[in-house]
């Protein structure tokens, strides 16, 4: 079995500034749903996903939980990084801090 493991959080930013130089259109943006089915026909085995997200708040939040609804109807394992983090007891980046710094 072919297992992708994709960190989702940047994918807008990445794709517009880096690639079209401007904010995806809606026709722009990648199909999720067509990943794994063609990982599966590159490779001939099944592939299975795991989606890495971070959380939001507020209407952030909601924007998150709808994409992460689209990730799992398209067979992602969706993660949430600060419950995973927490869970396992692994620092979050925002908790991370320089022991060097004065």
């Amino acid at each position: 079995m072919l297992e992708l493991i994709a960190e989702f959080e940047n994918l807008d930013a990445t794709l517009g500034l880096q690639i079209l130089h401007h904010k995806p259109l809606q026709c722009e943006r990648p199909d999720v749903r067509l990943i794994l089915p063609r990982l599966k026909a590159l490779f001939g085995v099944p592939a299975v996903g795991v989606a890495i997200l971070h959380e939001g708040e507020g209407l952030s939040e909601v924007k998150r939980r709808k994409f992460a609804m689209v990730l799992h109807d398209a067979g992602f394992r969706v993660v949430w990084a600060e419950t995973a983090a927490r869970r396992h007891s692994i620092m979050a980046g925002r908790d991370i801090v320089d022991p060097y710094k004065d």
